[in-house]
């Protein structure tokens, strides 16, 4: 009796030991996965946080709205279209799925804003619009679950800008298919884009939107030292370079 006794309780802390190690490992390659993210390594990022989905289900919300995140950001940075385009499809798979494991935090949403946003840029027409309005909801959903969201400022202040600016056969369409138009200001977009800045100084996309938004209300002054602000802040990401590139460019304009 003693020996199956003393048996039970070394096989019972073995298990404990080994279930302990495996919960490590998971947590150590989420850990990996992130440190490739912020290298701007987005290939093997994509492998290990797939590795984690495989490895543990309770990480299944983490790793889903990384990984919208991470196709979000490999997106942006290729030339093709069709490519382009499936890797917001995908983001925009694993934004979904995040918020079906937790609808109660915001990362899904705000990465499904993200991800709808960046799709629209490549439609017309009636689904531009609907894309509009769902940036914008799900932008906002993720602001009421955390209000020091710096990423749904910026989202919802670039959606202020292109509203503010949208053509008149589009305001039309709208009009006619939904009953309403996209509403916005520049001073409301200015308000956001600063209050994205205000959050988070380091993400040079929000200097470089709302140097746009000062272009657009012909402060130029204000929109160079943003634009300038874009080219001495340091890379976080690949599309990073492309932003600089663009800072560059509206700089040039600007002289």
């Amino acid at each position: 009796m003693c020996s199956r006794i003393s048996f039970y309780h070394i096989k019972k802390e073995e298990k404990i030991i080994t279930l302990s190690f495996i919960l490590f490992s998971l947590s150590e390659t989420v850990i990996k996965a992130d440190s490739f993210f912020w290298s701007m390594n987005y290939d093997s990022a994509k492998v290990y946080y797939t590795k984690a989905l495989i490895e543990d289900s309770t990480s299944y919300y983490d790793v889903h709205w990384k990984l919208a995140r991470l196709y979000c950001n490999i997106g942006d940075v290729l030339n093709k279209k069709d490519s382009t385009e499936s890797m917001y499809d995908m983001a925009l798979k694993h934004a979904d799925k995040a918020i079906s494991e937790d609808s109660t935090r915001y990362e899904g949403y705000v990465w499904k804003s993200a991800a709808l946003g960046d799709k629209a840029l490549f439609l017309g027409g009636k689904k531009k619009i609907e894309y509009a309005f769902l940036v914008k909801d799900n932008a906002e959903k993720a602001l009421r679950l955390n209000p020091q969201c710096a990423l749904c400022y910026f989202i919802l202040g670039e959606y202020q800008r292109e509203a503010a600016t949208l053509g008149s056969i589009l305001r039309r369409l709208a009009k006619t298919l939904y009953g309403k138009v996209p509403e916005g200001t520049l001073d409301s977009s200015l308000v956001l884009l600063s209050k994205a800045i205000k959050l988070d100084s380091t993400e040079i996309k929000y200097y470089l939107g709302r140097g746009k938004t000062y272009m657009k209300m012909k402060a130029y002054d204000l929109a160079k030292k943003d634009f300038n602000r874009v080219l001495s802040l340091k890379e976080k990401y690949q599309v990073d370079r492309k932003y600089k590139k663009e800072a560059r460019y509206f700089l040039k304009k600007l002289k």
